[in-house]
């Protein structure tokens, strides 16, 4: 119950901070819609819940350790992970080269969507894998905290935005098979290192073909 209490203060601070960003953004000369304004609204908008998350979690008694912010199965976690993530990323470039975008371009993007990536995945993971498998899998076991955790990631990006109604669809399609594969990769090296670089590949293809 306070994981789920941290989760939706993460949400209000979130929403907050959405109202004052772009004021703020914009007198610091940063144009909305931009690659530098996606970026640095993820960073800061990932600090905001990082933060919220261990405050909140310390205060309760949890350490890192409890997050999956640990060591674990170091270089298991980080080859599988460096693998999926170039993978992907590699994918995000090559479909937006056939999609006509010069390739110059592509390549001057790519810092903004690994940093947009990376900050989300981090944001991300230590949200709906970090702050709910570990205390999950104590009362339902390690499959059934992989899958609930799926279909709340999943459901949790039907309101995305950025997309329209049938891309959402597909994308919510794929996404389900993909969280319980971050789930699995959490559980099986003890550490968020591994899905962190896994969802981040993924982002950077979002970012490439989306927004």
């Amino acid at each position: 119950l306070y994981a789920f209490f941290i989760a939706i203060m993460t949400s209000f601070l979130t929403s907050w901070f959405a109202i004052y960003r772009d004021p703020l953004l914009q007198s610091f000369g940063i144009i909305p819609e931009t690659d530098p304004y996606l970026a640095i609204i993820k960073i800061l908008e990932a600090a905001i819940v990082i933060g919220a998350i261990l405050v909140l979690s310390l205060l309760w008694g949890d350490k890192p350790k409890d997050l999956y912010l640990k060591k674990g199965r170091l270089r298991l976690s980080l080859f599988l992970g460096m693998c999926l993530f170039f993978v992907n990323a590699a994918t995000a470039i090559m479909t937006g080269a056939v999609r006509g975008q010069a390739g110059d371009f592509l390549i001057a993007r790519l810092p903004w969507a690994v940093i947009f990536s990376l900050a989300n995945a981090m944001m991300e993971e230590l949200l709906f894998r970090g702050l709910f498998l570990g205390k999950m899998k104590e009362v339902i076991g390690p499959w059934g905290a992989i899958i609930i955790s799926s279909i709340i990631f999943t459901v949790e990006h039907s309101f995305a935005s950025y997309m329209s109604l049938a891309q959402v669809m597909i994308f919510l399609i794929v996404l389900m098979p993909m969280a319980l594969l971050m789930g699995y990769l959490v559980q099986k090296t003890d550490n968020l290192w591994g899905s962190t670089l896994y969802h981040a590949g993924s982002d950077v293809f979002i970012f490439y073909l989306i927004l």
